[in-house]
């Protein structure tokens, strides 16, 4: 475990990427650009990619703030974005009173059921 720092690992790319990163680059210290860089990634379902560039950025300077800030945002937005996807791709939820006309309607299979059990073991 000693060695992981060192350990390399391939940055994951994505075309849509490449020149908003090297647009961001060229503007660092730019808020606007981080915003921009991270619209681009969220458009092109690529924050993955976003929050390892940045992390490859951060650990290539521990003090970069920015890089810091850029990974958290991308984290953030990818977490955002997922959850409101699982949201969306559930299904509606019935309304209250078909929830409880079905248990009621459950409920009295139950209680015809156990009736019928009953009836069949006193006549015999």
């Amino acid at each position: 475990m000693a060695r992981w720092d060192g350990f390399a690992l391939d940055i994951p790319t994505h075309p849509a990427l490449d020149q908003p990163w090297a647009e961001l680059m060229a503007a660092w210290d730019d808020d606007t650009a981080h915003a921009r860089f991270l619209e681009a990634a969220a458009t092109a379902d690529a924050l993955d990619v976003a929050a390892a560039r940045y992390r490859q950025r951060r650990q290539a300077d521990r003090d970069d703030l920015k890089a810091q800030k850029g990974l958290e945002r991308a984290a953030t937005l990818a977490q955002r974005l997922y959850q409101m996807r699982a949201r969306s791709e559930r299904p509606p939820k019935a309304p209250v009173v078909l929830r409880v006309f079905g248990t009621l309607c459950a409920g009295l299979i139950l209680i015809a059921a156990i009736w019928v059990l009953v009836v069949a073991v006193r006549s015999h």
